[in-house]
């Protein structure tokens, strides 16, 4: 299984992008893998980080992890201070939660 199902599989983000030197297709062999993933509720950022980076063992490359709510997304995006800053510009989505269809009905007769 690829990093980002195993973020998936423990963190069930709203997206995960890929940045730096993997998603530019530059990778050395002292490069690691960042990933940063929107989270849609409050989580204990910590506790979910050190489930996926147990979930990563046996994966031969690095990973950085930056775990975000959609308000921090909001709040930093802009900030060129901030890691968003360049994974938003730069990254690209590796996986994105599909949203819930939204069902209709017609009335018979």
């Amino acid at each position: 299984m690829r990093s980002s199902g195993r973020i998936v599989e423990i963190a069930q983000p709203e997206q995960v992008l890929m940045f730096g030197s993997t998603a530019r297709g530059t990778t050395g062999p002292h490069s690691d893998s960042r990933s940063p993933h929107h989270q849609e509720r409050q989580v204990q950022c910590t506790e979910v980080a050190g489930r996926i980076y147990q979930r990563m063992r046996g994966i031969a490359r690095s990973i950085d992890l930056v775990i975000v709510t959609p308000q921090q997304v909001k709040e930093t995006r802009d900030s060129p201070f901030s890691v968003l800053y360049p994974a938003l510009r730069e990254g690209r989505v590796v996986y994105e939660r599909k949203k819930s269809a939204l069902l209709t009905t017609r009335p018979h007769g």
